[in-house]
């Protein structure tokens, strides 16, 4: 709603400015037509003298019009950027230690490039940030092991997405736990954690180049 209403002011005062500037335009320009005429009728300005200074005059109002236009789309493509760099400035809520004792971290250390583990959901809950009084998994408890074919079904809404989005680390559970083997991702380097994971999300974004090189991004 906020931004609903954000939206709406944003564009009546465009459309009051670009209003307020075509009428001063077309009224600058009668005005202009009207004193030239008399020049012309007097023989002290030619008809080709007034049609040029006309354009010249027309010429000259389009181009700030557009360079205003240009000026707000520029403030705005600032406040967006500040928002970007806002969050590729935020710093990673957990931290990794080196000296940790469990499994994966010790495949860390020896540089081990896979490990084989299951999965298991301990009472995981959780709301997206955007959303926190929608509850999209709720107690949620399963448990897959190494080799194993698993589909998870269900409506639109229902919290696939978000089950892959939790594996991944992209958000933390607001309740229970994450493991693999019997260690909690939450201890776990996200960066080694993810280079585990061979994900084809459901809208892929392809890179220019050729299909190899976007099966190979990111190795």
């Amino acid at each position: 709603d906020e931004s609903f209403s954000l939206a709406q002011r944003v564009s009546i005062a465009e459309g009051l400015y670009l209003g307020g500037g075509f009428l001063l335009t077309q009224t600058t320009l009668i005005g202009v037509l009207c004193y030239g005429s008399t020049l012309v009728t007097s023989g002290e300005l030619t008809v080709g003298g007034l049609t040029s200074f006309t354009m010249y005059a027309v010429n000259l109002g389009f181009g700030v019009s557009n360079l205003a236009t240009a000026d707000g789309q520029l403030t705005r493509a600032q406040g967006s950027a500040a928002r970007v760099f806002q969050l590729l400035d935020q710093k990673p809520s957990g931290e990794f230690s080196a000296t940790s004792s469990n499994a994966a971290s010790n495949c860390i250390v020896r540089g081990a490039p896979n490990y084989v583990a299951n999965i298991r959901f301990d009472s995981v809950s959780f709301a997206y940030p955007s959303r926190p009084k929608i509850q999209v998994l709720d107690g949620l408890s399963f448990e897959t092991n190494p080799g194993e074919v698993v589909a998870i079904a269900g409506a639109s809404g229902s919290g696939k997405s978000t089950i892959i989005n939790l594996l991944a680390r992209f958000y933390e559970p607001d309740q229970g736990q994450i493991f693999l083997s019997d260690t909690p991702i939450s201890t776990l380097n996200p960066r080694w954690l993810r280079s585990q994971y061979g994900v084809v999300p459901q809208e892929p974004v392809f890179f220019e180049g050729s299909i190899r090189d976007n099966i190979l991004y990111g190795f």
